[in-house]
């Protein structure tokens, strides 16, 4: 008959720690994770930042609005050059007739390839 203690006792006594092998497959798994994580946390990112030009968009026309309301007429003057809360977009302002506007919000830095500058005009 064959008696394993002696072998168990040194199987026991080898499995303190991990091997290289273990330490490989762990990292080959965390970087397969990272790969499929990183394009989303982008995606969400540029989303995040389109919807910033989109809100300074708003913010703008409702200030344009609000001051239409008193004076009858838009102070396009005061837009020129201003930024989004978080400095992702430049506001810019044209106006063809006292009666309109054309707000434009272009990122600052090249971030969306989709969707380059962002427009609204008084008409909504």
């Amino acid at each position: 008959m064959v008696d394993f203690q002696p072998i168990l006792a040194t199987m026991t006594t080898m499995n303190k720690g991990f091997s290289f092998i273990e330490l490989i497959f762990a990292l080959v798994i965390i970087s397969i994770i990272a790969s499929m994580a990183f394009p989303n946390y982008r995606f969400t990112l540029v989303k995040t930042h389109r919807l910033e030009g989109q809100t300074a968009l708003l913010l703008a026309a409702t200030k344009l609005e609000a001051h239409y309301a008193r004076e009858h007429a838009y102070p396009i003057d005061t837009l020129q050059g201003t930024r989004s809360p978080n400095g992702w977009y430049t506001i810019t302002a044209t106006q063809n007739t006292p009666h309109d506007f054309t707000l434009y919000a272009t990122p600052v830095v090249n971030q969306d390839s989709r969707c380059q500058t962002l427009t609204f005009n008084h008409l909504g």
